[in-house]
């Protein structure tokens, strides 16, 4: 009898998943297709703007050539070419995407070459080195993508802002473009043009007074020219006097504002002034004096840290000074200083560092900073600077000299501005203003370097800086290793 079979099941392994079943080399291949598309996405909307420039002249430029703001480069001719009919060359160029800014109505454009004349050098660094095209931005926010170039360099290279002016004379008087504007020598403008007047009849001159100095003119201000020179022949000999070899060469305008002027006459831009063909000297005997801000400036104190310390044995004194500022808010009181001053010193005597605040009125204790304090300011390392805030007592700080907190602002960026102390000696009001423009600001982490002024540590150390915009305390001066800087004010100077 035949025994009973039994069906057997077969085993039969189940398929891998799919993505386990893709070779390895295909998932390379993948990633690499995906890289290359993301590069590629990348580098099509990384290109830059280009844009076309026509010139009177190469004057040698070639393809490669840099265009630089700031002496920074933000783009590159990519070729140059002659126009239709040859009377001009057409410069092609590829704006760097930081740069596409600059693509807009109002930005001009001009070649940067040697230039040699009576008034100085210029371009210097083409003569052995690349042309470049220089460009200043013009601010709008059109678009614009084909310029015409400049001859040569505008006079207002510098594109400060300022009030423009137009004085009429019966000629020229060797006036040209990019002669200065003075105030009792002082430049304080520039001359930009020169043309006929509407009816033929006279000449226009248009000058620019920079921002920081459009107070200086009013309705009855005195414009004459200064080009030339006089010379006076006597028995003792012979005199000649100029007011530089530049308003010799190249002229000059100068002004002066008699006492009876009223500096809130309302200068407009635009207004027309005649220019006399030499200065009158009563002009100059009557002149007012003109206060360059619209209101009083920041009163400006003077803080005074002292201490013992030991040297070879023996035991003598240390101090260290600077400027400073007393703050008061509803419920607050505080001096603004450099903060460098607030410290301690290493060398110092345990409870011998004294720090005081005074000003015309009042002399205030003040307490140095922790390390804490030290820690927050960036002040660990002795050479950071910055602005210490040290709080005073409510019911010291009953000077007429303190800040209301309105006075201060915080800055977006440079601008043009002053620096302002006052003399160090308690009987002396007299106040000292540096003019400081915003081309001279250099921005490092936060620091606004100071890169063309000189300014003395024992002078300027804690000056204020005030806003010509709004007059309002954007500031501190400090000069750290002989170097001088703005601190601008930040969310931690204010209460």
């Amino acid at each position: 009898m035949n025994e009973p079979t039994f069906p057997v099941a077969k085993v039969v392994a189940a398929p891998a998943p799919w993505y386990k079943r893709i070779s390895r080399m295909w998932l390379v291949t993948a990633v690499c297709a995906l890289l290359a598309i993301a590069l590629t996405w990348q580098s099509m909307h990384s290109e830059g703007i280009e844009i076309e420039i026509r010139f009177p002249d190469g004057h040698g430029l070639e393809p490669g050539d840099a265009i630089r703001h700031r002496g920074i480069d933000i783009g590159q001719v990519s070729r140059i070419e002659l126009s239709e009919n040859l009377d001009q060359v057409s410069v092609f160029a590829e704006l760097l995407p930081s740069a596409a800014a600059i693509a807009c109505d109002g930005s001009t454009f001009w070649i940067v070459r040697p230039q040699l004349d009576l008034t100085g050098i210029r371009g210097l660094e083409t003569a052995v080195g690349a042309k470049y095209i220089a460009v200043f931005p013009g601010g709008s926010t059109f678009k614009k993508l084909r310029f015409d170039g400049l001859a040569t360099p505008p006079p207002d290279a510098s594109q400060q802002s300022g009030l423009e002016l137009v004085l009429r004379g019966d000629e020229r008087f060797g006036v040209n473009p990019g002669s200065p504007v003075t105030w009792r020598g002082i430049e304080v403008g520039t001359v930009l043009s020169s043309g006929l007047s509407p009816d033929a009849s006279k000449v226009d001159t248009r000058i620019q007074l920079l921002d920081p100095y459009r107070r200086l003119v009013s309705r009855d201000s005195k414009f004459w020219v200064t080009s030339g020179f006089d010379l006076d022949v006597g028995l003792t000999g012979v005199e000649v006097s100029a007011e530089s070899l530049v308003s010799i060469a190249r002229g000059g305008i100068g002004f002066i504002t008699p006492a009876a002027a009223d500096n809130d006459s309302g200068v407009a831009p635009g207004d027309v002034f005649v220019l006399h063909p030499k200065v009158n000297p009563d002009w100059i005997e009557t002149a007012s004096a003109v206060n360059l801000l619209s209101r009083d400036p920041p009163e400006v104190g003077h803080v005074e840290a002292t201490w013992k310390q030991k040297s070879l044995g023996f035991t003598r004194n240390g101090s260290a000074h600077g400027s400073a500022i007393l703050v008061r808010s509803d419920d607050a009181a505080y001096v603004l200083m450099p903060a460098d001053l607030a410290r301690v010193p290493q060398e110092a005597i345990d409870g011998s560092f004294s720090l005081v605040f005074r000003d015309r009125t009042t002399d205030i204790p003040l307490q140095p900073l922790s390390l804490d304090q030290l820690a927050r300011h960036g002040l660990v390392d002795s050479k950071i600077a910055d602005i210490a805030r040290v709080p005073v007592e409510a019911s010291l700080s009953v000077s007429t000299s303190a800040l209301s907190t309105d006075r201060l602002r915080l800055p977006v960026g440079p601008e043009d501005a002053f620096a302002v102390r006052r003399s160090a000696q308690s009987d002396d009001p007299a106040v000292v203003i540096e003019m400081i423009g915003r081309e001279q600001i250099l921005v490092q982490n936060n620091v606004w370097s100071l890169t063309e002024l000189n300014l003395n540590r024992e002078i300027w150390h804690g000056a204020a800086v005030v806003a010509c915009e709004d007059e309002r305390v954007i500031g501190m001066i400090v000069v750290m290793d002989r170097i001088p800087a703005i601190i601008p004010v930040s969310p931690l100077h204010l209460p």
